[in-house]
């Protein structure tokens, strides 16, 4: 079933993106930077709580189409999509690393590591569309086996936090089927979401992110089956307030009717945008700017979103140029 394109999508993503720069200016900016201070910064948990599921849940909405595809049309689109701009962005890291290096790792050594580790969350959506892909195969009509063995599948590795995601992932694939209900009652899951989120964001600490606490993983139990309890209250209430949070603010987005054109061009450009970040804010920006000794509810509250607002547009720019040509589009933000 094609779904049809609705500009609350466009400003859905264009949100979902500024909340990724926002979230990295907090974090590499923080006055007086400590890893403490910032992960504990109300703005940047609040935003950690369900910015990446968002994200993932808009992906898994999309994916519909690709997972129809043969096999090997759909490893060849996914990998167009996802796994050529995280190898040719990363050509800029393997490039600051050089000059960084200092002699003490071999270039090899260099290239190895960012081509490995550099832009996860595309890697990560890579292996989620494998995961959907294979287990379609096994379970196409039933939504409750799909959504279990994939989940299931997620489990045997959290390289590149694939067991946080993937749920969130497959929800969006599983939403998808009802998108058109889903509108209609936006608020009515507005009202629900919103109390289930809020009631959750309550007990919410920072010290429950993915990048936080222990992986939740099959050999992580078989290795220390004492944590089972623990880990998995743990593994579902991120599931759980990263769900209603996300659920929440897409009904919110699907109250807008038309948005401004810069918000479908943002929108457009999300995995660029996420890659170009990587590199300006989050290791080459921070060499030039801090903010330390400034107020913190001055920084939280107007500095790093105006400093986010100004950087996504300056991205959009830069990369709605390299769209027109057609290399650069391919290689650096996945077009075909």
């Amino acid at each position: 079933m094609s779904k049809p394109r609705i500009a609350s999508f466009d400003a859905l993503k264009c949100f979902a993106i500024y909340c990724v720069i926002l979230g990295h200016t907090i974090q590499y900016y923080y006055p007086n930077y400590s890893y403490e201070t910032y992960k504990n910064n109300y703005l940047f948990s609040l935003i950690y709580s369900f910015h990446m599921p968002l994200f993932a849940i808009i992906s898994g909405i999309f994916a519909s189409s690709s997972l129809k595809l043969t096999p090997g049309d759909f490893i060849k689109k996914k990998s167009i999509n996802l796994l050529l701009p995280s190898f040719s962005w990363a050509i800029f890291g393997i490039f600051i690393s050089i000059l960084d290096n200092g002699g003490s790792r071999s270039i090899f050594e260099i290239t190895i590591k960012h081509l490995t580790f550099d832009f996860w969350f595309l890697k990560c959506l890579f292996i989620c569309f494998v995961i959907a892909y294979a287990t379609k195969k096994i379970a196409p009509a039933s939504k409750v086996l799909f959504f279990s063995i994939s989940v299931l599948i997620s489990f045997l590795s959290n390289q590149y936090y694939v067991t946080f995601l993937c749920p969130f992932f497959i929800s969006g694939i599983i939403l998808s089927d009802f998108i058109t209900t889903f509108r209609k009652k936006c608020n009515y899951f507005i009202v629900v979401s919103g109390i289930l989120y809020l009631l959750l964001l309550i007990h919410w600490d920072s010290n429950y992110l993915v990048y936080c606490s222990q992986p939740y993983t099959l050999m992580s139990f078989l290795h220390n089956e004492q944590y089972f309890i623990s880990r998995t209250l743990i593994y579902l209430y991120r599931f759980l307030i990263g769900l209603t949070g996300s659920i929440f603010i897409i009904s919110l987005f699907f109250k807008i009717k038309d948005c401004h054109s810069i918000f479908k061009t943002i929108g457009k450009y999300t995995i660029g945008i996420y890659c170009i970040q990587t590199w300006v804010i989050e290791t080459l920006l921070p060499r030039f700017i801090h903010f330390d000794n400034v107020p913190d509810a001055l920084f939280t509250f107007i500095i790093a979103p105006l400093f986010s607002c100004i950087t996504l547009l300056l991205f959009t720019f830069v990369l709605d140029r390299m769209a027109k040509h057609h290399l650069l589009a391919k290689y650096f933000l996945g077009r075909q």
